[in-house]
Parts: C-alpha cells; structure tokens; sequence
C-alpha cells in the first residue's frame, strides 16, 4: 500500500516516469496485498492504483484495479465509484458515460444487496 502512495505522490507531481515505476514494483507484490490491508479497506489498494494508472492513460490497467476493488468490496465501491465519476473535480469523472464504466458498475450493482 506504501509503494502506491509514493505512486500517487509522483502522479500528482506529474512524475509519471517514477510513479510507473513504483507501480511496477507493487504489481509484482500486489497479490499479498489483501493480507495487509484490514477488512474494512479491503479493495483500498486497488482503487488507488486506478487512479494512479488513470493519470498514466493505461485504461485497461485502470479497468482491472476498479474491478478488483469492487470485487473486494463491492459496497464500498460501488458507492464511491458512483460518487466519484459525478465529481467534476475527480479524475473519475473523465469515465463518465464510459460504456465500459457503466457495464462495470452495473455489473457489480446487480450482485450487491
């Protein structure tokens, strides 16, 4: 979880060389992550590495962590997500009316009570 947050930090320095570099090393560590992360932030991880992979323009990585953190979470995220994609300040907000987006949302809204 630290090494996306060092990401984040480069992402919003506008270090995307270093943020992917950072992101490469926690992809290669991130399927521990779920042991690390506490119960009610499972899924944190993943979502934060969307955001990260947003700013780098790698949308089907963004895609996988959103799904991932749904899949961990779906109440959670769901919710945030949905929340997000409105926020004109959100980096989200750009999957807006994004098929893809929308399927996943639904997708997730038709398993969660």
């Amino acid at each position: 979880l630290y090494l996306i947050l060092v990401a984040r930090t480069f992402v919003a320095l506008q270090e995307y060389d270093r943020a992917r570099k950072v992101l490469d090393m926690a992809e290669q560590i991130r399927k521990d992550l779920a042991k690390y992360e506490r119960e009610d932030e499972q899924g944190l991880g993943s979502y934060l590495m969307a955001y990260c992979y947003l700013a780098l323009n790698d949308e089907d990585k963004v895609f996988d962590h959103l799904e991932n953190a749904l899949k961990a979470n779906p109440e959670r995220y769901l919710k945030k997500l949905k929340e997000d994609v409105n926020e004109p300040t959100s980096p989200l907000y750009t999957l807006k009316g994004d098929q893809r987006f929308d399927k996943l949302l639904k997708t997730y809204a038709s398993k969660s009570p």
